[in-house]
């Protein structure tokens, strides 16, 4: 307290002396200005009278010519006047030298005034030198506990870093499986929608053929019993021609039967396509479950790390097509 009080002093002192050194310099300046403003006026009515003394001295030359006695007067007068401007150069050049001398006078008090502000600004600074120092002595212990404090920050963060990576890296794993999971559904369901393209294309192949055998089945009962009528009218041996129609109608329709069993066969195929086109929605149905799972990962992470983020977005980008590719065969089917 003691030293800080002073050095109070001391700066206060060193305002004073700065203040008159100040107000000494302006009275000098204000009184180098007097004495010079006096000076200037003699000097410009000097000028002046010189002016006209020539012009009196020229005159008195022009009327030289009238008067024998003037010459005398006008030398004697000439004289004088030469005496009186002798002088004033010579006072004159006294006022210059003088101007000269309050003006080197006025330079030197300005270079002592600028160097004197230059030694208190100096010792300004040496005042605060140890000011500052004092504050960064007590500063110090703060800022060693601020380390500490983000030294174990920063201890903390890395433990949570370690702890966002670790959980980051399981769900890029159940990213990755998700990812294998919908890859093998979709080429799963691409397999079958060609399965059952084959079985529509058998279908429709043995339903043509079915319909061709019932179109031949109807021309041979038409042309049998047609043959049976004309036996009748040509023989009249009814009973006969009854067992061998019964016979042939019996082949016929076995015939037909073994024909029909393809379709019968066709249609089971085409029931269980069917109950692959509902194993086809339950496929769709945990694609899009699994769709809404990537979704709440990717709505879990979006606030931890962008990189997880556009990972997701790129696999909610490439499936999503597989999905809509998958919706369109079913509409089509």
């Amino acid at each position: 307290m003691n030293e800080m009080k002073h050095m109070y002093q001391n700066e206060q002192s060193q305002n004073y002396k700065m203040n008159e050194m100040k107000h000494m310099y302006q009275n000098e300046q204000s009184q180098n200005y007097k004495e010079l403003e006096p000076i200037d006026e003699r000097l410009s009515q000097m000028e002046s009278e010189i002016i006209f003394l020539r012009q009196q001295f020229h005159d008195f030359n022009n009327k030289a010519d009238d008067t024998e006695g003037l010459p005398v007067y006008t030398q004697e007068q000439w004289d004088t006047i030469k005496l009186s401007q002798d002088e004033d150069e010579n006072s004159s050049h006294k006022l210059q030298n003088r101007h000269m001398e309050l003006m080197n006078r006025n330079c030197h008090l300005k270079e002592k005034s600028d160097k004197y502000k230059k030694n208190s600004e100096r010792k300004v600074v040496v005042r605060q030198l140890p000011q500052e120092l004092a504050d960064n002595l007590t500063e110090q212990p703060m800022s060693e506990a601020s380390l500490e404090h983000s030294s174990s920050n920063h201890l903390e963060v890395e433990y949570e870093a370690q702890g966002l990576k670790k959980k980051l890296d399981q769900i890029n794993c159940k990213v990755d499986n998700l990812n294998i999971k919908l890859e093998a559904t979709a080429s799963k369901y691409s397999h079958l929608d060609e399965q059952f393209e084959l079985a529509l294309e058998s279908l429709q192949y043995t339903c043509e053929k079915v319909q061709n055998n019932q179109k031949k089945l109807e021309e041979d009962v038409a042309n049998l019993k047609i043959y049976v009528q004309d036996n009748k009218i040509k023989n009249g041996q009814g009973e006969p021609h009854r067992w061998e129609i019964e016979q042939r109608t019996r082949e016929i329709l076995e015939e037909n039967q073994k024909q029909a069993s393809p379709f019968s066969e066709t249609f089971d195929r085409a029931s269980n396509e069917n109950n692959k086109v509902s194993l086809m929605k339950l496929m769709q149905f945990r694609i899009e479950k699994l769709e809404s799972q990537v979704s709440e990962i990717k709505n879990e992470i979006s606030d931890k790390t962008p990189r997880i983020s556009m990972r997701l977005q790129e696999v909610s980008s490439r499936f999503p097509v597989k999905t809509q590719r998958v919706k369109s065969r079913e509409e089509q089917i």
